[in-house]
């Protein structure tokens, strides 16, 4: 144990309390991303930014290669069909989701999903619980006035 003579100057008045903190905030998405965020909105199509360098197809779309730190430039298009790799199951109710989107019946599954074409995984929501590894899913689209370009222009995706 630490006492207040022991440690530095600048640290005898310092001192931790755990606490949950909301901080509202703007995200800038920048030119490269909002490219991708308004084909959803707009023509219901998932954008990846394919590594000039290596190839490899990241989902949601990034500047920056995280193998080969190439500048990426180019938008492709994947799925919008992809396969559950990772999940687990949801049994009690999220306040984020119930403030951000449509709420969906507990128990839901939230999953990583690989979508056709890419090479990393994206995160989303799946009613119910019976989804399992290497199901084929697919996007349940908003309507056309609920999309605003956020990921959750998909309200989920659902078994094929």
């Amino acid at each position: 144990m630490y006492k207040a003579e022991t440690l530095p100057l600048d640290q005898k008045d310092c001192f931790g309390k755990r606490g949950l903190m909301s901080i509202p905030y703007r995200y800038f998405a920048g030119l490269f991303l909002s490219e991708a965020l308004i084909a959803l909105r707009d023509q219901k199509k998932i954008l990846g930014a394919r590594c000039d360098t290596c190839h490899k197809v990241f989902v949601p779309p990034r500047s920056r290669c995280e193998r080969d730190f190439t500048k990426i430039t180019e938008l492709v298009e994947v799925g919008p069909e992809g396969v559950v790799e990772e999940l687990t199951v949801v049994n009690y109710e999220e306040d984020y989701f119930k403030k951000f989107c449509p709420m969906l019946d507990i128990p839901y599954t939230m999953a990583l999903i690989k979508l056709d074409g890419a090479d990393t995984k994206l995160l989303h929501r799946i009613p119910g619980d019976s989804v399992k590894r290497g199901d084929r899913v697919k996007p349940k689209w908003a309507p056309d006035d609920k999309r605003d370009a956020m990921i959750t222009d998909i309200e989920y995706f659902e078994k094929v």
